[in-house]
């Protein structure tokens, strides 16, 4: 008897251990949801902030990239106008004239043709 005794006095701290513990109410629970609720809203919202201090950042970033880029990209247009502009001045017949006579170059207005009356290229003896 006396191990029925002490299983039952076992027993009978837990349903006291049970009984002492408090049950939540459906107003406390709404609010624990409603702090939870809180706290996750203002984690969403400092994500979401930093997400967009980023991208404002990444974008900022690019615009001076392009605004470079373009910047190269209009000075290589400049030097290939100019280039151009020389290469047409270069080809044009005055250079050409001029250029002929620095290198002392005579008018061919007597062309004299060589003709050959035997095929043969080499004789021999």
């Amino acid at each position: 008897m006396a191990k029925l005794r002490s299983r039952s006095s076992r027993f009978e701290k837990k349903k006291i251990v049970f009984a002492s513990a408090k049950r939540k109410t459906v107003s406390q629970k709404l609010r624990d949801s409603e702090s939870f609720l809180t706290i996750l809203s203002i984690f969403c919202l400092t994500i979401i902030g930093v997400s967009y201090i980023f991208q404002t950042n990444s974008m900022a970033t690019s615009g001076y990239e392009v605004e470079e880029y373009q910047n190269r990209l209009d000075a290589l247009r400049n030097d290939n106008q100019n280039m151009k502009n020389e290469e047409a001045e270069l080809r044009s017949i005055k250079n050409l004239e001029d250029e002929k006579g620095r290198l002392c170059e005579v008018d061919s207005s007597e062309i004299d043709y060589v003709t050959y009356t035997d095929t043969a290229v080499a004789m021999r003896r």
